[in-house]
């Protein structure tokens, strides 16, 4: 019974403290980034990564890790882990509940996992997926590397309960993050046209355009094209970093 207590507020206060976590971020990879080591360090797991989707809804960043290893060692993992025909992604959007993972040989839901299983040597996982706006957008993947780990009906229950308290704050750190990047992009905008403007003649205006709008799109090389078949090309400067 006391144990029993004891257990009911630990995971009443870690639930506090990731709820606390998500209202003082709201930049998206520091919010994970935080979630992901309060994890570790209260949960009896020995890594906590977390993916989160692409745009193109192809794969998954891990945008988060941390680990209690007490040597410090960084292990290597693949930066990306694919959506598309993964049937633990495929779970978590039919379920929208935690799962465990054993058996990593034979489990059918482990089965895009084989790298990042064998570069941690992992036994046990848990897996919550994350919402953004009702859909599943990102996953918090618990691991460990002793088979004897096994994680409870209590642990999987409050996972989800962690898993709703962030999904707000994950919406507010999207809406963030796009607002940010739409006012860098603003930024860019209006100094490639100040730029222009203060340009005097016609093939300095078009090669300061082409600098321009290789600096904004984020291109190796622009070239533009003017009546008479004549192409306009900016200087080896403009266009290689």
């Amino acid at each position: 019974m006391i144990e029993e207590t004891q257990r009911r507020s630990d995971q009443i206060r870690l639930l506090q403290a990731v709820t606390s976590i998500a209202a003082s971020h709201v930049k998206l990879s520091d919010l994970l980034e935080a979630v992901a080591d309060k994890l570790c360090q209260e949960m009896d797991i020995d890594f906590c990564d977390i993916l989160w989707s692409e745009p193109d809804g192809i794969s998954a960043k891990y945008i988060a890790s941390s680990s209690r290893d007490i040597e410090g060692n960084k292990i290597d993992i693949p930066e990306y882990l694919p959506i598309v025909e993964n049937p633990l992604f495929h779970h978590l959007i039919e379920t929208k509940r935690t799962v465990e993972l054993y058996d990593f040989e034979h489990n059918p839901l482990a089965a895009e996992l084989g790298d990042l299983s064998i570069y941690r040597n992992i036994s046990t996982m848990m897996v919550t997926p994350m919402f953004l706006r009702g859909d599943v957008s990102g996953a918090i993947l618990m691991s460990n590397s002793e088979e004897t780990r096994r994680f409870s009906s209590d642990e999987l229950l409050m996972m989800d309960q962690i898993s709703l308290q962030l999904s707000s704050a994950l919406e507010v750190a999207n809406i963030f993050e796009k607002t940010t990047l739409q006012a860098e992009r603003e930024r860019q905008i209006s100094e490639a046209t100040q730029h222009i403007r203060e340009t005097l003649d016609f093939p300095t205006i078009l090669r300061s355009a082409a600098q321009e709008l290789r600096s904004v799109l984020d291109v190796p090389e622009v070239t533009i094209r003017i009546a008479g078949n004549t192409w306009i090309e900016p200087e080896i400067d403009d266009v290689k970093e």
